[in-house]
């Protein structure tokens, strides 16, 4: 089995390493059902980045419908803002407020399985959990506040988060690295 997996996963590792142009060519000329299937199967964080980056928004709305509720959210939540407000557009505005709502829950159900209740990324669904520091309700580095959808990145100090735009490499907040601040 593990044999069968290391194929897999060694597939996976080469559709991954493709250049734009060949990963769309290979991508666009999967059927909507194998797309599922491969997107189900894969549970890969970079081959799903990759898929919601670079696969037609409305495709991958397509996709998201047919996804058990856990892949659809992670698929969500490791997606860049702009790629998330692409998908987005292709929903009713009724359909946008229950997906945030349903996400907000999802999250705040996933929040129990991380070290002190708060996980490295999450989306604003709404007013962050109580549990969460309240520095965490704006960028440490440009001082923004989130908008509904925006992703909310945790940095090391666990006390602070950044933007996509701000974010530094490996996340260290500059405001409580004794190196940086």
């Amino acid at each position: 089995m593990s044999s069968l997996f290391n194929r897999f996963q060694g597939v996976i590792d080469r559709i991954c390493a493709l250049q734009v142009d060949a990963f769309k060519h290979y991508t666009d000329a999967l059927s909507l059902t194998d797309l599922i299937f491969l997107w189900k199967a894969v549970g890969h964080e970079p081959l799903g980045r990759r898929f919601s980056e670079e696969i037609d928004p409305e495709v991958v709305s397509q996709v998201l419908e047919c996804l058990p509720y856990s892949v659809k959210a992670e698929s969500l939540k490791c997606m860049s803002n702009r790629q998330r407000r692409h998908v987005m557009q292709n929903w009713s505005r009724q359909k946008t407020l229950d997906e945030c709502k349903r996400l907000d829950e999802w999250q705040r159900l996933m929040d129990t399985l991380w070290e002190g209740g708060i996980p490295d990324k999450r989306i604003m669904t709404g007013p962050l959990p109580d549990h969460y520091p309240r520095g965490m309700e704006r960028c440490a580095s440009c001082d923004k506040s989130y908008l509904y959808w925006e992703s909310i990145i945790v940095l090391d100090c666990m006390r602070d988060s950044s933007c996509e735009a701000c974010l530094q490499e490996d996340g260290i907040c500059l405001d409580c690295d004794p190196g940086f601040g």
